[in-house]
């Protein structure tokens, strides 16, 4: 099942589970510990059913009509619209029939940030630059903190008797604790799509799983390869002749006794075929605004020091494996 499926699939369980809360609390008192202790109106009783399910499926069709929205000005607009009028409905509810309706309102509230985190996980919003999605998953994990204080708050009101109704407040705080999870997760998800992601190995290059291989060229793919394999990601020259020119370099004399001391790198014609090499893969991945290759300022250090591979603020790399079998023996 491809990306696609599985977001409609998320989508239609996350509508149907964001349209519970007048549900949930319209079943609770109608049959929870204390319902006959709190008389409801004798029409609420009577046609509960089809009142119940008409809010459901209202909101359901509703919320999965918003999360199609191809425009993200657009799903805001409804998004609030259809929220807040669930919201009035819960509160004139909470007024008219119980007060547990008001837990409702205040459920349809907390949603919202999830539904939004959602949406912008799944769809694609390129006015919402990588910076803001990292800084709306913070936020949602900061408002799933707070949640879970307050979902904590209840459960020792709870236990030490001090909730005057521990079954309906523990109904309640299932769903509470379910819609935490729910924004901890799009959190997450929203949060890892402000960084790109590097697969590689000696011949294929991934970034965020799009294989863009033919575009790097198995010469780049592997000196990158190699790049990412030493401990500080730097080649010195020598160590590029012998990656890219394994059968010619050993018998290269001038290769192996060229130092600091006895040649200048820019009078080795080696040197200047490596060094474009070096400048075409440092284009790339400016160009794919991954990295960059960069030196010491001082070029009398660039036989000594070589080149490293630095990876830009918020890119993360997939160790390569031949790396992580140094690293780890079997």
């Amino acid at each position: 099942m491809n990306g696609t499926k599985i977001d409609r699939t998320l989508s239609r369980i996350l509508s149907v589970f964001f349209s519970l809360p007048i549900v949930i609390v319209g079943l609770t008192v109608l049959f929870g510990p204390l319902s006959s202790s709190n008389p409801l109106p004798k029409w609420f009783i009577d046609f509960y059913g089809p009142v119940l399910l008409a809010a459901i499926l209202g909101n359901y069709i509703a919320l999965r009509w918003i999360l199609s929205n191809t425009k993200i000005l657009s799903f805001l607009i409804s998004l609030v619209l259809i929220e807040s009028l669930m919201i009035v409905l819960s509160l004139s509810a909470g007024i008219n029939l119980h007060r547990d309706f008001f837990t409702a309102s205040f459920q349809y509230i907390l949603g919202v940030p999830a539904i939004v985190l959602f949406y912008l996980q799944t769809k694609s919003a390129p006015q919402i630059n990588k910076s803001t999605r990292r800084i709306m998953g913070q936020a949602g994990y900061i408002l799933a903190g707070f949640y879970t204080e307050w979902i904590m708050l209840m459960g020792y009101a709870i236990t030490t008797r001090a909730e005057p109704r521990p079954i309906e407040s523990i109904f309640y705080n299932l769903y509470n604790l379910t819609l935490v999870l729910i924004l901890f997760f799009t959190s997450h998800q929203i949060k890892r799509l402000s960084f790109t992601f590097i697969e590689i190995d000696k011949s294929t290059l991934f970034i965020n799983t799009r294989d863009i291989s033919s575009i790097a060229g198995p010469k780049k793919i592997l000196l990158l390869y190699e790049f990412a394999l030493t401990p500080e990601r730097r080649l010195r020259c020598s160590d590029i002749q012998k990656i890219m020119h394994p059968k010619t370099v050993n018998s290269n004399a001038d290769c192996t006794l060229c130092t600091e001391e006895n040649q200048k790198a820019a009078q080795c014609s080696q040197y200047r075929t490596t060094y474009n090499t070096v400048l075409q893969l440092k284009k790339l991945l400016e160009f794919m605004e991954i990295g960059s290759i960069t030196s010491s300022d001082n070029r009398r250090n660039i036989l000594t020091e070589g080149w490293k591979f630095v990876l830009f603020e918020n890119v993360k790399m997939n160790e390569p494996l031949s790396k992580l079998d140094k690293l780890v023996p079997f």
